[in-house]
């Protein structure tokens, strides 16, 4: 990978942006990100030349609403004009690839210029003949497509489905990972045997998944060198993790940390991990503010572009989401507070010194600040902004 380097010959005004999503990507499950098993080399390489945001945190369970939030910088559309429309305003080809999955608003209202998509409830136009979902294939092809045709400045969300449940991959990928031979997450080592199996047989699967979603991100690098795209910036996220012991429904760490690697931009810093709080809502007013425009009030999140450069940049204090039409939940650095309609759901924990999550202290007199400071927070909708 040494043309790598070449992808990111600086021009300030006039940078690309890639933005290269998964629905479900914890975010320890990256080589870069220490987990001994698992094969990402161009993740890893996207890492080594940028910054990986390590509590970065989802905004729902479901990926369609996260995935707005990326393209709107909040949960509500009439908050700010879509971050498309706004790069297609000013002078950039604006490329959706990929997965959509009953997406309220349509991606020409979103500003999108040029749209390849994959329709996520044709459960098998993805599959081939050897068995296992090709549709990472289907994708990188689309933007290998897109990369080859479009011109400078340019804007590509590239939507990946994959990984997700039901974990299904093709070959060759299928066999790459032997499931006995996996480092099983500390939340299942106290489960049943029986579960134990089936999780790793999961986790081999799932980190297929990955490892084939790596391979095509290593197209689309090849791509963008060989056709002279060489000022990029790249972005690389998930939109919710997974939980292999709590399943898929609760706001858990495993399901709500997510990997946030930013690459490529002009005057970053490179190789480093950064600890500010983040969410997907971020995304938007990070490229506006890259690209030199003027994300404006009604966007939600907060841009990251100075932490880019400045290790001492200001952080946010708390985030907050509504996780789900039941359940919403407020984190800082050490407390999560999780409020549910379902009284059983409620929940406080210290995430540092419980990251899974077995001791909750709600209601202890302990604890009781945490709990009253972050409810208000979920209260009034704050995400430390202003703190």
């Amino acid at each position: 990978m040494n043309w790598l380097g070449d992808l990111y010959l600086f021009n300030m005004n006039q940078s690309n942006i890639i933005c290269i999503i998964s629905p479900c990507h914890h975010w320890q499950d990256l080589g870069c990100h220490g987990n001994p098993d698992i094969r990402t080399p161009y993740l890893d390489a996207l890492e080594k030349h940028g910054v990986s945001f390590t509590q970065s945190f989802a905004v729902s369970a479901d990926p369609a609403e996260s995935r707005h939030t990326h393209l709107l910088g909040s949960t509500d559309p009439t908050d700010a004009p879509p971050l498309p429309q706004q790069l297609t305003n000013a002078g950039y080809q604006t490329g959706f690839v990929g997965t959509r999955q009953h997406e309220t608003c349509t991606l020409d209202s979103l500003g999108f210029t040029w749209t390849d998509c994959f329709d996520s409830s044709q459960t098998d136009s993805g599959k081939n003949e050897h068995g296992g979902d090709c549709t990472s294939t289907k994708i990188g092809d689309q933007a290998v497509r897109f990369l080859q045709d479009t011109r400078s400045p340019f804007f590509l969300y590239l939507s990946f489905n994959h990984p997700q449940r039901p974990f299904d991959p093709p070959m060759p990928w299928r066999t790459q990972y032997k499931p006995g031979a996996l480092t099983l997450p500390s939340e299942v080592d106290q489960l049943p045997p029986d579960t134990q199996k089936t999780c790793r047989d999961e986790l081999a699967d799932y980190y297929a998944l990955i490892t084939h979603l790596d391979n095509q991100i290593g197209r689309i690098l090849a791509t963008l060198s060989s056709r002279g795209h060489t000022n990029n910036t790249i972005i690389y996220s998930g939109l919710r993790g997974i939980d292999w012991a709590q399943g898929d429904d609760q706001p858990s760490e495993r399901n709500l940390r997510v990997p946030f690697i930013i690459s490529g931009a002009p005057g970053q810093r490179h190789g480093e991990t950064d600890t500010a709080l983040t969410t997907s809502a971020d995304l938007a007013p990070t490229i506006l503010e890259l690209c030199n425009l003027d994300p404006g009030p009604g966007i939600r999140g907060r841009s990251l572009a100075s932490h880019l450069a400045d290790t001492h940049a200001p952080k946010r204090n708390t985030v907050c989401a509504q996780w789900d039409s039941r359940t919403r939940y407020a984190r800082n650095e050490r407390y999560k507070l999780i409020e549910s309609t379902e009284v059983d759901s409620n929940a406080l924990y210290n995430v540092l010194e419980d990251p899974n999550e077995k001791n909750n202290l709600l209601g202890s007199p302990k604890h009781i600040v945490h709990q009253v400071k972050l409810s208000q927070v979920i209260q009034t909708g704050l995400d430390g902004r202003n703190d």
